[in-house]
């Protein structure tokens, strides 16, 4: 399976490299599992273990678009999807960066809220 990594994170300006990620048979997972999958692209989009001259291991900001067109945004913990119609290069440098970090600070604030809403319910009962 190869998979087009759009390395943001660290291009300021002008065009954004894109990498490819190749997955054997033995790393795709099993149907339904992307949270596996992710993981796999992840690994394997380091340079210790895919080497790709003149090109950063997969960072946070960068963006992953696998075969079926799905793309997703590398966040500090996790991944992080993107819209159908959403460009994953119209962010680049910081902002990219930002973009992740954002991103994952949203999901953390609602796993919190989710979890303060939760023992609220719990206490009243």
């Amino acid at each position: 399976m190869k998979i087009k990594a759009y390395q943001t994170a660290f291009h300021q300006t002008g065009a954004v490299r894109v990498r490819e990620i190749h997955l054997s048979d033995d790393e795709v997972p099993e149907p339904g599992r992307l949270d596996l999958l992710l993981e796999q692209v992840f690994r394997n989009g380091q340079n210790m273990f895919q080497p790709v001259p003149d090109c950063y291991s997969l960072s946070v900001g960068d963006v992953v678009e696998l075969p079926n067109g799905l793309k997703f945004r590398c966040l500090s913990a996790g991944w992080g999807a993107l819209a159908d119609d959403e460009d994953p290069t119209a962010l680049t440098g910081r902002a990219a960066m930002g973009a992740a970090y954002e991103s994952q600070r949203a999901k953390a604030v609602q796993a919190l809220n989710q979890l303060s809403f939760e023992a609220a319910v719990r206490d009243r009962a």
